[in-house]
């Protein structure tokens, strides 16, 4: 139940009247708790606007999942930035970035672009990931033909990835998972194969399986980073500097 005030303030405001009455201030009252939402709001505006002058906001693209797992967690860390990142097909990243809706992208192609750099940062390697019970878990390597058929527990998104190992492995299952925590869960738990990069198998170590390296020359794959020349090169450094 909300209680309304009975203090009142004047405002003044034309009505319509009769000829000959003299114009007079109408009455409103006010109720207290609508002086106290406005205090609120300014307080909270307020807080945005510091928020913004102590934090960077970016936008970045990518074509698959890597960047975001291994680059963003610890730049956002260590740093006052806060990173929207979306995973999209790399033709959409380089419109997007022209039109200064990212501002930096991470694609698999070096590309001359006007007013934009473009630089090797990292390469990424797949792998599978298989139970040490697997029939072929002592072999070197691993081909996509001899994995054919099986089933895969996957990120629903990994980018390019995904029409990768579906091209390579018609014949397989892939059981898509929204949630990584709850897909490292069903890794740890199970001995249905899966996927690894060597960007993170040091991060995570799982005792029951063992990576096996990919032999196919699309498993490996170099990413650049490309932004325009007018971005902050502080901001650039930041995942340059990353090992």
């Amino acid at each position: 139940i909300i209680t309304i005030s009975t203090d009142i303030t004047t405002v003044g405001a034309d009505i319509i009247r009769p000829k000959g009455v003299p114009k007079s201030p109408i009455i409103y009252p006010v109720p207290k708790f609508s002086k106290k939402l406005l205090q609120e709001r300014d307080e909270l505006l307020h807080k945005m606007k510091s928020f913004d002058k102590s934090h960077t906001v970016l936008n970045i693209g990518m074509s698959a999942i890597a960047p975001n797992l291994y680059f963003i967690p610890k730049i956002e860390k260590t740093h006052n930035i806060k990173i929207i990142s979306t995973i999209e097909k790399e033709e959409l990243l380089i419109k997007k970035l022209k039109e200064g809706i990212y501002d930096l992208i991470f694609i698999t192609n070096k590309i001359n672009i006007n007013k934009c750099i473009s630089k090797k940062i990292f390469y990424e390697q797949l792998y599978f990931f298989v139970s040490k019970t697997h029939p072929l878990a002592k072999k070197e390597t691993l081909t996509f033909k001899e994995m054919d058929g099986e089933s895969f527990l996957m990120n629903r998104e990994v980018g390019f990835w995904d029409v990768l190992v579906r091209e390579n492995m018609p014949n397989s299952h892939f059981i898509l998972q929204d949630n990584l925590d709850n897909l490292r869960i069903l890794i740890d738990n199970s001995t249905i194969s899966s996927f690894a990069s060597n960007l993170t198998l040091n991060e995570r170590i799982v005792p029951n399986r063992i990576s096996i390296p990919i032999n196919n020359k699309n498993a490996i794959v170099d990413f650049y980073l490309t932004y325009k020349k007018s971005i902050d090169k502080k901001i650039v450094k930041l995942f340059f500097n990353i090992q």
